[in-house]
Parts: structure tokens; C-alpha cells; sequence
């Protein structure tokens, strides 16, 4: 099943590599569904493999980043030792965008435009 979503990164992606070698870089966005007092959140974790994992995307992949991701979706269900039945949501990914600017850069970039502002406003001699 393809899917589109759109979500912040909740931890900084991580490169790996398969046992034959093949690069993978693994980020998880959270969905979340349902509403009011049946609303809870979905973990997808999606991942990328080849010559993407081993470019420079997995640097803009940090925590809080802005994503829109396509891929194909799986959904696997398994049974803890606990003996509690679990569901993970994945995605292999096809094609992942940068929306924009995550919520650490967009401050420390708020705070660097406050601090210019205050030395302009020192050159001025009134």
C-alpha cells in the first residue's frame, strides 16, 4: 500500500548498513489518529536504502524536522514475550522532502535575527 504523510522526525535519524552492506538510514514520524478521547499516536518508522542512505539527506533528517514522506506501507504484528500482541506501522521510503525548518534551527535563528536587531539598534545615536 502507498502512503503520503507528513510529520516532524521525533529523534535524529540513524545511518546503518545491512549485513550485505547496503547502506539504510532509519528515522520514526509520528501519526496520530482517531479524535477527542480516542485520539493516541501511531510511531511509522520508515526507512531508506542505498545510494540516498549514503548521501548527505541523512544530516537534514533531525529531531523535529518537518517531513513529507512516500513509500510503501507494511504493517507487522507480533507477540511480545510478555505475550502482549504489538503492531508496527513501516515504511520503506520512495521519496522524503524537507517542509521546512525544524523547531531548534527556527529558534536559534529567531535568537541570531534578536541579537542583530539589538546591534543595530546600538549604531544608532539617539
Amino acid at each position: 500500500m502507498k502512503v503520503i504523510f507528513t510529520g516532524r522526525i521525533v529523534r535524529d535519524a540513524e545511518v546503518r548498513h545491512t549485513t550485505k552492506g547496503t547502506a539504510m538510514v532509519g528515522f520514526t514520524v509520528p501519526d496520530e489518529v482517531g479524535y477527542g478521547d480516542n485520539k493516541k499516536t501511531q510511531w511509522v518508522n520508515c526507512s531508506m536504502f542505498g545510494k540516498r542512505a549514503e548521501g548527505r539527506l541523512p544530516e537534514f533528517l533531525t529531531k523535529g524536522q518537518w517531513v513529507q514522506v512516500v513509500g510503501d506501507l507494511s504493517i507487522n504484528t507480533y507477540t511480545t514475550k510478555e505475550g502482549e500482541n504489538r503492531t508496527n506501522l513501516d515504511v520503506i521510503v520512495d521519496d522524503v522532502k524537507i517542509l521546512w525548518a525544524s523547531k531548534e534551527e527556527t529558534q536559534t535563528k529567531a535568537t541570531q535575527t534578536d541579537d542583530q536587531t539589538h546591534e543595530l539598534d546600538d549604531d544608532i545615536p539617539f
